[in-house]
């Protein structure tokens, strides 16, 4: 996989342990500390490979996205985040929608409820500016790959944000 092609241009393609709170590191994911927490806890959940963000995911990443979500589960029930949350934390889990991402890479938050205050509009779904991991996933599980796709040519690329090329 092409972990270092954008490694020049974006952070994320260079995560690792210097410079991150790692909370895993594999060949295909990342998981670290935001470095400028909206909650008590703020991880970001990222893919090795660069992605830019969710426009450009299609039902292909669906698996990537549940496996996102196992990681993220996952890491929040280990001993050090349980001792502050408690068994049973509620946990908001998503992405940022164009344009209001900060870091041209796929990030999903994982925020330990509550968000600071000053932040809950960048993480509000009536806002627009963040949609869960589930509302990601059945959106890209109600969008047909066009009969163009099916038969191995490519779709346009400037169709509407949750479309399949």
């Amino acid at each position: 996989m092409p972990h270092h092609h954008h490694q020049r241009k974006c952070i994320f393609c260079a995560v690792g342990p210097e410079g991150f709170r790692l909370e895993h590191l594999s060949d295909q994911y990342a998981v670290f500390h935001d470095i400028n927490p909206s909650a008590v806890f703020h991880l970001q959940v990222i893919p090795r490979q660069h992605l830019r963000d969710i426009n450009a995911l299609d039902a292909s990443h669906i698996p990537m996205l549940r496996q996102f979500g196992a990681l993220a589960q996952e890491i929040i029930q280990r001993d050090h985040f349980v001792q502050v949350t408690g068994p049973n934390p509620q946990i908001l889990i998503g992405f940022h929608v164009p344009p209001f991402t900060s870091v041209h890479h796929l990030h999903m938050h994982v925020l330990v409820l509550p968000i600071r205050l000053r932040r809950m509009y960048k993480y509000s779904g009536i806002a627009g500016w963040f949609i869960t991991l589930e509302d990601t996933i059945k959106r890209l599980e109600s969008v047909a790959p066009p009969p163009s796709t099916i038969q191995g040519a490519s779709a346009n690329d400037d169709d509407d944000a949750m479309q399949v090329d």
